[in-house]
C-alpha cells in the first residue's frame, strides 16, 4: 500500500493518539485503514508496532494527568482527571492485560490436610463439630 497517509497516522499512534482520532485528521475511515492493514503483512506489523507505542505513550500520559490534578484547584477539576485517569487505566488493562492488567498471584502458600494426614483425634474433633 502507498497512500500517504499511512505513516502519518501510524505517527500519530506511535504518539498516543487512537486510530479513530489519527485517521479523523486525515478524513479517513477507521475501516479503510484497517482494510488496508489486513491487505498487507507488511502494514499489519508496523499497525501492531504503532499500536503497542500508542497503548505506552497513552500509559506514561497518566503521570501528566496525576501532575495536572496535585496541581487542580477545584475538586470538579480533580475529580475530571481522575476520571480521565480511570478510563485509561481500564482500557490499557483491557487492551493489553499481560502488560497493563492487574496482577493475580495465583501460587498457594499453605498447606492442605487431606483425610489420610489427619489424626483419628482430628476426624473426631470434625466429626463431633458436625462439619
Amino acid at each position: 500500500m502507498t497512500d500517504s497517509r499511512i505513516e502519518p497516522i501510524l505517527d500519530l499512534m506511535r504518539d498516543g493518539e487512537s486510530l479513530r482520532k489519527s485517521c479523523a485528521v486525515f478524513e479517513l475511515a477507521p475501516s479503510v485503514f484497517l482494510r488496508w492493514v489486513d491487505a498487507d503483512k507488511d502494514l499489519q506489523e508496523q499497525y501492531t508496532h504503532a499500536r503497542a507505542r500508542m497503548l505506552d505513550a497513552q500509559a506514561e500520559a497518566l503521570e501528566d494527568i496525576g501532575d495536572l490534578a496535585a496541581s487542580a484547584v477545584t475538586a470538579v477539576e480533580v475529580a475530571g482527571l481522575r476520571l480521565k485517569s480511570d478510563n485509561r487505566k481500564w482500557l490499557l488493562s483491557k487492551l493489553a492485560p499481560k502488560k497493563y492488567g492487574e496482577k493475580l498471584d495465583l501460587n498457594h502458600s499453605g498447606s492442605i490436610k487431606t483425610m489420610t494426614d489427619m489424626t483419628d483425634g482430628d476426624l473426631a474433633a470434625i466429626a463431633a463439630s458436625g462439619g
